[in-house]
This record gives structure tokens, sequence and C-alpha cells, in this order.
């Protein structure tokens, strides 16, 4: 799965299926930093439990988990780069 993140965009990603048939658009912004994607999984059956029971980890598809991972590995770059200059 390729994960590209959006120029300009802190929160917002490109993820290539696993397939390779499509490029699905993640924000994880979205539902209080649950995440949203516009994968058929997420809109057709989790958006709507996300809905209804509000966010949880049960609510988020492979797209976002996978967002979500490539956003903290920029972050924790970030800090440790920052940190090391202070040092």
């Amino acid at each position: 799965m390729t994960i590209d993140p959006i120029d300009g965009e802190w929160f917002r990603f490109h993820v290539r299926s696993q397939s390779g048939n499509g490029v699905y658009l993640v924000d994880l912004e979205e539902n209080e930093f649950n995440g949203q994607c516009d994968c058929p999984h997420f809109q057709c059956r989790l958006a709507p439990v996300l809905r209804d029971k509000g966010p949880s980890d049960a609510t988020r598809c492979k797209h976002i988990n996978a967002a979500r991972h490539k956003w903290f590995d920029q972050v924790a770059r970030l800090v440790v780069a920052s940190v090391a200059k202070q040092v």
C-alpha cells in the first residue's frame, strides 16, 4: 500500500489500494480525528456505524490506519530532529 502525504496538508493523504486499482483520499482530521476515507468499505459500512456510535478503532478502514501510521512516523521524525538540534 502506498501512502502519499498531500503537500501543504498535515492530515490528508492519498492511499493506493493494495490491489493497485484505486487511490483513496484519507483525511485524518475528520470525525474528531478518527479519520475519513472515500473507499467503499468506509463509506458503505464504517461511516454509518461512526454516525450511530461515534469514533472508535472499529470505525477506521485499513487506509485510515495506514495514513495514521505514516502521519505518526512523520511527526516522530520532526520531534527527533527538533530535539537533536537543542542538544
